[in-house]
């Protein structure tokens, strides 16, 4: 299977969207920012704004897939 390359704006655009469903994930949860995983995701969250290609991809290879599987779940 060939490999899309998406340009970083797109990938920015996109591990915005999932960063931001993780940390309402976490919130609902009863996460607080009193607490590492929130904070994790908030610095995560962060990096994605300051361009940080690793973090970006991170999101995008392990949370990407995590949040497909749950819409698929409904």
């Amino acid at each position: 299977m060939k490999k899309l390359k998406i340009n970083l704006n797109t990938k920015v655009e996109v591990a915005i969207e999932i960063i931001a469903s993780k940390i309402a994930e976490a919130s609902r949860k009863g996460l607080t920012t009193k607490d590492e995983e929130m904070l994790n995701l908030l610095r995560e969250r962060d990096g994605v704004y300051s361009g940080n290609v690793e973090i970006i991809d991170k999101i995008l290879n392990v949370y990407g897939p995590e949040i497909k599987n749950k819409l698929e779940e409904v």
